[in-house]
């Protein structure tokens, strides 16, 4: 799981969106900010290429990006907590209207 975090938020932090991640792009990232006893180059291909198996990646040569399938996941999930957020707030404020 860590992994697939680090490759993730790599492909994040790398803002290749329209040119895709390299891989070597990915694992660089990946290994610069994991700490050092962490670093297993077999644990990040695979990982990797379970993402991709997954669905959650796409893979093109020797490049990522995410799949489209996994970018509406990630959407969906955006607007449930912005949805709940504001059901949150509109809470609150309702408790502060009728308390005061």
């Amino acid at each position: 799981m860590v992994y697939r975090k680090a490759i993730l938020d790599a492909i994040d932090q790398l803002h290749d969106y329209h040119s895709r991640s390299s891989v070597d792009a990915i694992r660089k990232h990946v290994k610069d900010n994991l700490p050092p006893d962490l670093w297993n180059n077999n644990l990040f291909t695979k990982n990797l290429l379970g993402m991709v198996e997954d669905g959650e990646l796409e893979l093109h040569e020797s490049y990522c990006e995410l799949s489209d399938e996994y970018k509406k996941q990630r959407i969906e999930q955006i607007l449930i907590n912005l949805r709940n957020k504001v059901t949150l707030e509109d809470q609150v404020l309702v408790s502060i209207a009728t308390n005061h």
